[in-house]
């Protein structure tokens, strides 16, 4: 081969080499962009997982929270039907014992109906009792004439005597005017209940002149458990109204000169209660000699004695 063959050769191969150079840079040039892109891309992912990380993270701790008080929240429930429960086992009980109350009052009905009626009968002949030798002056009767300086002698089932300025009568009480006949607890259907009740009028005063005897008839059960009941009554009024009076006295001397809500100042209240304190303090002295007539010896004297 010539000289000249060898340099055409080598021309070739070089201008092959720069046609292949000119190639990879303008690969390199195109390839260089896409890389970076590429570069990016992974870099914008990984910041986005790491974010779904965090709220991932963020979510699963939320959630124990959650499980540690929805087991707090199932503890408290769990004890809060505990206490329902064992209201409505307390409830029930208490049920069945009302119940069993209700049967014994009603089944005691007949007989307190009975134990009141011989008590109102039994205060109505003490009434009419007092009033043997009571003067009434002039009488004026319904649907008959009257008497004069007219005084009661004694009573029978549905007819009082009297004497009078012309002798002695028996007056229906169906025919005493309206004022008498309420101070002697006559009622209309007495005239029924009298026959069927032949020893209330046992218990009817005597006429003047049968001599009344000095002694007093013992206390029924009855007249002594209404005597206790209406002590007990009293004497509780008078505790609440003392105790009342010593609060009101207490705040006297405060900053507020009322309570809340009332328009009546402190010292109002006491001079109230104090009035009232008085009253009950009278009304129970009234039930205690009351009590002890009918029954010296009761507890409840010996209790409250000071």
């Amino acid at each position: 081969m010539g000289d000249s063959q060898v340099g055409i050769f080598i021309t070739l191969v070089g201008v092959i080499a720069l046609v292949l150079g000119g190639i990879a840079i303008s690969l390199l040039a195109e390839t260089q962009p896409a890389r970076a892109d590429s570069t990016q891309s992974l870099v914008q992912t990984i910041g986005n997982d790491r974010v779904e990380i965090e709220r991932l993270q963020s979510e699963i701790h939320r959630l124990r929270q959650r499980k540690v008080i929805s087991a707090d929240e199932q503890k408290q429930v769990a004890s809060e039907l505990k206490d329902t429960r064992m209201h409505i086992a307390t409830l029930e009980l208490r049920r069945e014992s009302l119940i069993e109350q209700r049967k014994q009052l009603k089944a005691r009905i007949p007989e307190l109906t009975e134990e009141f009626e011989d008590y109102r009968h039994q205060k109505r002949d003490e009434v009419r009792q007092r009033m043997v030798g009571t003067y009434l002056g002039d009488l004026s009767l319904i649907g008959r004439s009257g008497y004069r300086d007219c005084r009661i002698t004694g009573f029978k089932p549905g007819v009082m005597r009297i004497s009078h300025s012309g002798g002695n009568a028996a007056i229906p009480l169906s025919a005493l005017p309206e004022g008498l006949r309420e101070r002697l607890l006559w009622e209309q259907a007495e005239a029924a209940d009298e026959p069927a009740r032949k020893h209330a009028s046992k218990r009817v005063a005597p006429s003047r002149q049968t001599p009344r005897s000095d002694a007093r008839p013992a206390a029924s059960p009855t007249e002594i458990a209404v005597a206790r009941a209406r002590y007990i009554a009293a004497q509780a009024s008078l505790n609440e109204l003392q105790t009342a009076l010593n609060d009101a006295r207490n705040h006297m001397n405060g900053r507020r000169r009322s309570a809340p809500g009332s328009l009546e100042t402190y010292a109002e209240r006491a001079e109230r209660l104090g009035r009232l304190l008085a009253r009950q303090t009278t009304t129970c002295a009234d039930c205690r000699r009351e009590l002890h007539r009918l029954n010296p010896r009761d507890p409840l004297l010996l209790e409250n004695r000071n």
